[in-house]
């Protein structure tokens, strides 16, 4: 009996994309060999027909010319609105100029001879080896590197938004110019950005964005692909000891791209560096309990305490000694009681009204460093302990920035129940930290920063994060994340006991305004440090005279 024989049929399990890939692949692997096989018989062939008829053999050659120009064209068009790189574009134009010319050559001398048949098998071989050895390592490259816009594009439609350029600093930003197309606006591509951020396998808030002010349709992206400030920075110490602080900003942190976090609180410095002088801003600094604003308000405290032409004044109705304790030395006023925080904002209006009139006679409109008076840092933590119910405190806000007084109203929530809305309106930067509803960072960012994508929804997982704004700082950093930096108790209290020697005792203009309410003030000379490192905390009641 015979026996059946049966062929197995093999079943190809690849996907439809992938077999168009494949043979994609091969035909770009041996069209160029098909050209440099084939193509002599042709030309060869164009050849014999017209040789006999030099006003045709001028015609077809013109024809030929003429057909690869526009090839050339043709495909510099498909190449720009299929968006390839420069290499890709730059081979096709090769390609097509390399087998006009050859057509064009062979068409007028025919490829019938040794050294025309040689030359075409020696230039169609060498043309030949290196598109296919840029098809494998040109691919490779394209799949390691950026074609991730591309899958963007595809995945949650972004073609109508081009990509121009992209800029990577090293430190895990990636900086990118987008163009809007066909219609196409900035709030389509803001839209997107969560969809984008879950693509890219990043956190909300880590893609921000900017709009040019002179042309709508151009964006700046800002992707942040790594955290590098999850292991924090080290302090490293004041920023400029000795200095007015007059001269330079202060500084408190770094940004997750490596640069300084510098805030310019006076509004007028001789050196303002990266920063813009203006007026004084106060500020609100806005985040959950264990989020990290206190750290950041100390870091601030021994920046002034390591200035001259400065005076503190800290109001801490709640804990005082735990927030400041280690810095208490270095605080010309420090205010732990409601009662005390009450009297103090109601005489704050004639110091306000003193230190104008001062300036003014001397035909200033604001602070200036060498003016004579102190510029004045009012810290008040737990704000809500006196903020909602002081009648003083909004009128305060809005006179006190003439007078060379800044504010620092350190809160939880800014709403309307712990601080009203013209305190608000009159205190427009802002130190926003981690937040349990990211929403809630209007009450303290600015509108262009919340706009631009900055989202500190992470409550109090990560101590120190925070976003800034105003102060001097350029609008397209109020976007940027940033941590403060990490100090020791013992350091920052090392920091402020090297500065006695060069704080500026507060000026007498000032100290009288605020008469037996100042003068009788409780001030230290020591901080208040674990008793195990030895220090002593004993309360200090006699206070520096004030300057003459």
């Amino acid at each position: 009996m015979a026996r059946r024989f049966s062929k197995s049929k093999t079943i190809d399990t690849r996907s439809e994309e992938e077999q168009q890939q494949d043979r994609s692949r091969r035909i770009r692997f041996i069209g160029p060999w098909a050209i440099t096989a084939l193509g002599p018989v042709l030309v060869q062939g164009g050849h014999l027909a017209v040789a006999g008829n030099p006003a045709a053999l001028a015609l077809a050659t013109l024809g030929i010319a003429g057909t690869g120009a526009s090839l050339c064209k043709f495909l510099g068009h498909l190449d720009s609105k299929a968006k390839r790189d420069k290499d890709t574009v730059r081979l096709h134009q090769v390609n097509t100029i390399a087998v006009t010319a050859a057509a064009t050559l062979g068409t007028i001398t025919g490829v019938d001879t040794a050294a025309t048949a040689g030359a075409w098998a020696i230039g169609g071989i060498g043309l030949s080896l290196a598109n296919n050895l840029w098809s494998a390592f040109h691919a490779k490259s394209s799949q390691k590197g950026a074609s991730k816009w591309e899958k963007l594009e595809a995945e949650i439609g972004l073609a109508k938004h081009e990509l121009k350029d992209v800029q990577s600093n090293g430190k895990g930003t990636v900086i990118a110019q987008v163009e809007a197309k066909d219609g196409a606006t900035a709030d389509d591509l803001v839209r997107r950005i969560p969809a984008m951020a879950a693509a890219m396998k990043i956190g909300k808030g880590r893609i921000t964005h900017t709009v040019d002010d002179d042309d709508s349709s151009l964006i700046t992206m800002r992707v942040q692909v790594a955290d590098l400030l999850k292991e924090g920075f080290p302090w490293r110490g004041p920023s400029a000891f000795g200095a007015s602080i007059g001269d330079v900003p202060i500084r408190t942190g770094r940004y997750e791209d490596g640069e300084d976090v510098l805030l310019n609180i006076t509004g007028m410095l001789r050196d303002p560096g990266p920063l813009s002088n203006g007026n004084v801003e106060h500020a609100i600094a806005m985040g959950v309990n264990g989020a990290g604003k206190t750290q950041g308000n100390q870091l601030i405290i021994v920046e002034c305490g390591t200035r001259t032409e400065v005076s503190v004044i800290a109001i801490d109705c709640s804990k005082f000694q735990q927030d400041f304790g280690h810095v208490r030395h270095g605080i010309d006023w420090p205010i732990d009681k409601k009662d005390a925080a009450r009297r103090f904002f109601k005489l704050l209006p004639n110091a306000i009204e003193k230190r104008t009139d001062f300036l003014a006679a001397k035909g200033m409109s604001k602070w200036e460093p060498g003016c004579g008076l102190n510029f004045l840092v009012i810290v008040g933590e737990e704000a809500a302990d006196f903020a909602a119910d002081n009648e003083h405190y909004q009128k305060i806000l809005r006179t006190a920035r003439a007078a060379g007084i800044w504010i620092l109203t350190s809160i939880q929530r800014a709403t309307h129940n712990n601080m009203d809305t013209d305190s608000r309106a009159n205190s427009p930067a802002g130190l926003c930290f981690g937040l349990r509803d990211g929403a809630d960072a209007q009450y303290c960012l600015p509108d262009e920063a919340i706009e631009a994508g900055a989202w500190p929804q992470w409550g109090n997982r990560k101590p120190g994060y925070h976003y800034a704004a105003g102060l001097g700082i350029p609008e397209d950093r109020w976007h940027v994340t940033a941590r403060t930096e990490l100090a020791s108790k013992r350091d920052q209290a090392d920091a402020i006991t090297a500065g006695a020697a060069i704080r500026t005792p507060l000026d007498a203009i000032t100290a009288e305004a605020f008469g037996d309410l100042y003068a009788n003030r409780t001030t230290y000379d020591t901080p208040l440090l674990p008793e195990e490192e030895g220090e002593d905390n004993t309360v200090q009641q006699a206070a520096p005279p004030p300057a003459p």
